[in-house]
């Protein structure tokens, strides 16, 4: 930002830079995580009082970023940042009262939104590539030949720089954890210089990279074409192309032979989280049975259901107790996982086949295929 301020006033002033930045820097995160808040806060109320809407509420989200780039940018922030601290606050906060269908909703919506987005700069990239090479000669003043090397010896020099640099932080960053470590203990991932060189080769650029660079103007203050705005779009999309190439070649090398530390399974912590949500569970039915002020006939109607919906529960506690916690993908859990999908896609292939004998129109029969596919996805993931 500042570079192409430079290019663009003519002047540079150190101090002048030095407090923008910070204004930038922190202007910029601090509207992306207050804005969110507030939208988060008022869409709660809205919920509250008209209702709940789930195309709206993913349209809220969709439009947060924009929204927070825009306003940041009025400030003279970074919109870039503010956006990032907007993602990073939808993330964490839990004011939104969703239900459980517009969360599975959203999450599709925004898993093809990015994939849709990242795609995009690509193609951008592949359209504009061709004028790109043919322009590096008259960019670089130098032959057809002169300038390719001398574009390939910057990008190599770009890479190593960057390999470098990740290099120098990993190896710092695991000095401060041995040195915070109060037992002197190794760090919980595995060290040594041949560790710090994997992940140092393991920083691949993408599209990140490529955004950024397509932000530089497209000409200057007297509309005359921005200086090497070309040269900078063929640099990244070679270091991005360098570093992929880097990565699927010394990685495995560096990796060979080489003992990794073993996955933490989470099975103990999985299994403590679901005695505690079977628990709350049972806590929060009998309440609403020892609430029960209905009649007699109601009440026994109202016991057996409750007898039904706990008997999961109480199983799960009880198995709990007994210390018979099944690790998943075992024995009969997987045996029992295998029989519930047969049994689900039976269910929805005889809706699908047969739902219109049944007298289900369009609308009935979607909705039951989706919440059967629900139901499918928890022993898919």
């Amino acid at each position: 930002r500042f570079a192409v301020a430079a290019v663009l006033a003519g002047s540079f002033s150190l101090p002048q830079a030095v407090g923008s930045f910070i204004w930038v820097a922190l202007g910029g995160i601090a509207v992306g995580v207050v804005f969110t808040a507030l939208v988060a806060w008022l869409s709660a109320r809205t919920i509250a009082h008209a209702g709940h809407d789930a195309d709206e509420q993913i349209l809220v989200t969709l439009l947060i970023p924009f929204g927070v780039y825009l306003l940041a940018d009025h400030l003279g922030c970074s919109g870039i940042l503010a956006a990032a601290a907007a993602g990073i606050t939808m993330s964490f906060m839990n004011v939104w009262p969703w239900q459980a269908t517009t969360r599975l909703r959203r999450t599709a919506v925004w898993d093809t939104l990015r994939q849709a987005t990242n795609g995009s700069v690509f193609v951008l990239l592949g359209e504009q590539l061709p004028a790109l090479i043919a322009a590096v000669p008259r960019t670089l003043q130098r032959p057809a030949p002169q300038a390719a090397l001398q574009l390939g010896l910057w990008i190599v020099a770009i890479v190593l720089a960057l390999v470098a640099l990740r290099f120098v932080w990993v190896w710092v960053a695991m000095q401060l954890v041995r040195l915070h470590n109060p037992d002197g203990a190794e760090p919980p991932v595995a060290s040594g210089w041949r560790m710090v060189l994997v992940m140092a080769l393991a920083g691949v650029r993408g599209a990140v990279t490529l955004a950024g660079v397509f932000t530089l103007p497209l000409a200057l203050a007297d509309g005359s074409a921005f200086p090497a705005r070309d040269l900078s779009i063929l640099l990244a999309a070679g270091v991005i192309v360098l570093s992929l190439v880097l990565a699927a070649v010394a990685l495995p090398i560096a990796l060979r032979g080489h003992p990794l530390p073993a996955e933490p399974s989470g099975q103990p912590a999985r299994a403590a989280a679901l005695l505690a949500a079977a628990q709350a569970a049972v806590r929060a039915v009998e309440a609403e049975q020892a609430g029960l002020s209905a009649g007699p006939a109601d009440a026994r109607r109202f016991e057996h259901a409750v007898r039904r919906v706990l008997e999961p529960y109480r199983q799960r506690i009880a198995r709990h107790a007994l210390g018979a916690v099944v690790p998943e993908g075992s024995g009969v859990n997987e045996i029992e996982r295998g029989l519930r999908l047969l049994a689900l896609r039976a269910e929805r292939d005889e809706i699908r086949a047969n739902g219109s004998e049944h007298g289900l129109d369009d609308t009935q029969l979607r909705s039951m295929v989706s919440e059967l596919d629900h139901q499918e996805a928890r022993y898919v993931e």
